[in-house]
Protein backbone atom coordinates (compact mmCIF):
# COMPACT_ATOMS: atom_id res chain seq x y z
CA UNK A 1 0.00 0.00 0.00
CA UNK A 2 2.78 2.55 1.03
CA UNK A 3 4.70 1.63 -2.14
CA UNK A 4 1.58 2.45 -4.42
CA UNK A 5 1.19 5.68 -2.69
CA UNK A 6 5.12 6.65 -2.98
CA UNK A 7 4.63 6.08 -7.09
CA UNK A 8 2.03 7.96 -7.28
CA UNK A 9 3.79 10.52 -5.31
CA UNK A 10 6.39 10.64 -7.56
CA UNK A 11 4.43 10.53 -10.68
CA UNK A 12 2.30 13.81 -9.57
CA UNK A 13 5.88 15.56 -8.40
CA UNK A 14 7.04 14.57 -12.23
CA UNK A 15 4.40 15.67 -13.79
CA UNK A 16 4.50 19.23 -11.53
CA UNK A 17 7.84 19.63 -12.65
CA UNK A 18 7.09 19.19 -16.44
CA UNK A 19 4.43 21.72 -15.76
CA UNK A 20 7.16 24.41 -14.21
CA UNK A 21 9.38 23.59 -16.95
CA UNK A 22 7.03 24.08 -19.76
CA UNK A 23 6.05 27.46 -17.61
CA UNK A 24 9.46 28.63 -17.01
CA UNK A 25 9.08 28.73 -13.28
CA UNK A 26 12.59 28.93 -11.62
CA UNK A 27 11.61 28.58 -8.09
CA UNK A 28 8.68 26.61 -8.62
CA UNK A 29 11.40 24.02 -10.13
CA UNK A 30 13.98 24.43 -7.97
CA UNK A 31 11.16 23.17 -5.06
CA UNK A 32 10.16 20.27 -6.88
CA UNK A 33 13.77 19.11 -7.67
CA UNK A 34 13.85 19.72 -3.62
CA UNK A 35 11.19 17.30 -2.53
CA UNK A 36 12.08 14.65 -4.88
CA UNK A 37 11.35 14.96 -8.59
CA UNK A 38 12.92 13.10 -10.97
CA UNK A 39 14.91 15.30 -13.36
CA UNK A 40 15.38 12.29 -15.90
CA UNK A 41 11.50 11.36 -15.60
CA UNK A 42 9.82 11.45 -18.85
CA UNK A 43 6.24 12.74 -19.18
CA UNK A 44 4.18 12.53 -21.93
CA UNK A 45 7.06 11.32 -24.10
CA UNK A 46 9.90 14.31 -23.16
CA UNK A 47 11.93 14.56 -20.28
CA UNK A 48 12.44 17.39 -18.44
CA UNK A 49 15.62 18.73 -20.06
CA UNK A 50 14.42 18.46 -23.28
CA UNK A 51 11.08 20.34 -22.30
CA UNK A 52 13.53 23.35 -20.76
CA UNK A 53 15.85 23.24 -24.10
CA UNK A 54 12.34 24.04 -26.41
CA UNK A 55 10.52 26.66 -23.41
CA UNK A 56 12.71 27.97 -20.63
CA UNK A 57 16.13 29.95 -19.64
CA UNK A 58 18.96 29.29 -18.64
CA UNK A 59 18.72 29.12 -15.06
CA UNK A 60 15.83 26.63 -15.49
CA UNK A 61 18.79 24.49 -17.29
CA UNK A 62 21.34 24.26 -15.11
CA UNK A 63 18.98 23.69 -12.18
CA UNK A 64 18.01 20.41 -14.27
CA UNK A 65 21.84 19.71 -15.29
CA UNK A 66 22.88 20.83 -11.37
CA UNK A 67 20.36 17.94 -10.25
CA UNK A 68 21.55 15.06 -12.50
CA UNK A 69 19.68 15.69 -15.51
CA UNK A 70 21.06 13.27 -18.22
CA UNK A 71 22.38 15.63 -20.89
CA UNK A 72 23.74 12.72 -23.38
CA UNK A 73 20.46 11.57 -23.61
CA UNK A 74 19.20 12.37 -27.07
CA UNK A 75 16.37 14.03 -28.46
CA UNK A 76 14.70 11.81 -30.52
CA UNK A 77 12.36 13.05 -32.97
CA UNK A 78 11.86 11.14 -36.93
CA UNK A 79 13.77 8.20 -36.20
CA UNK A 80 16.83 10.44 -35.64
CA UNK A 81 18.95 11.19 -32.55
CA UNK A 82 20.25 14.96 -31.54
CA UNK A 83 22.14 16.56 -29.28
CA UNK A 84 20.22 18.88 -26.93
CA UNK A 85 23.24 21.62 -28.14
CA UNK A 86 22.36 20.73 -31.53
CA UNK A 87 18.35 21.34 -30.84
CA UNK A 88 18.91 24.27 -29.66
CA UNK A 89 21.22 25.61 -31.95
CA UNK A 90 18.47 24.55 -34.35
CA UNK A 91 15.87 26.22 -32.46
CA UNK A 92 17.41 29.68 -32.05
CA UNK A 93 17.60 29.63 -28.44
CA UNK A 94 20.16 32.28 -26.85
CA UNK A 95 23.65 31.21 -27.21
CA UNK A 96 24.20 31.01 -23.67
CA UNK A 97 21.94 28.33 -23.93
CA UNK A 98 23.69 26.37 -26.66
CA UNK A 99 26.99 27.12 -24.89
CA UNK A 100 25.47 25.44 -21.52
CA UNK A 101 24.41 22.56 -23.17
CA UNK A 102 27.80 21.97 -25.39
CA UNK A 103 29.63 22.38 -22.31
CA UNK A 104 27.87 19.89 -20.35
CA UNK A 105 27.72 17.16 -23.16
CA UNK A 106 31.76 17.81 -23.54
CA UNK A 107 31.49 17.45 -19.62
CA UNK A 108 29.67 14.21 -19.66
CA UNK A 109 31.42 12.53 -22.34
CA UNK A 110 34.62 12.80 -20.89
CA UNK A 111 33.41 11.76 -17.27
CA UNK A 112 31.49 8.56 -18.73
CA UNK A 113 32.58 8.82 -22.30
CA UNK A 114 30.74 9.50 -25.56
CA UNK A 115 27.21 8.00 -26.03
CA UNK A 116 26.79 7.35 -29.99
CA UNK A 117 23.57 8.99 -31.60
CA UNK A 118 21.71 6.68 -33.82
CA UNK A 119 19.74 7.12 -36.74
CA UNK A 120 17.75 4.90 -38.89
CA UNK A 121 20.69 4.71 -41.76
CA UNK A 122 23.33 3.94 -38.48
CA UNK A 123 20.18 1.47 -37.49
CA UNK A 124 20.26 -0.34 -40.42
CA UNK A 125 23.96 -1.12 -41.05
CA UNK A 126 23.92 -2.51 -37.64
CA UNK A 127 21.59 -5.06 -38.61
CA UNK A 128 22.98 -5.81 -42.34
CA UNK A 129 26.82 -5.43 -41.67
CA UNK A 130 28.40 -5.60 -45.01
Amino acid sequence: MFGSLRIKQQIRLNAALSYAIFWDRPEEVEKLLRHGADPNAVWDRDRPLEIAVRRAGLLLIESLLNAGADVQEPYRWAGHEFRLSHVAKQLHRPSDIVDCLARAERDAEAKYGARPLRSPVNLCSARHPA
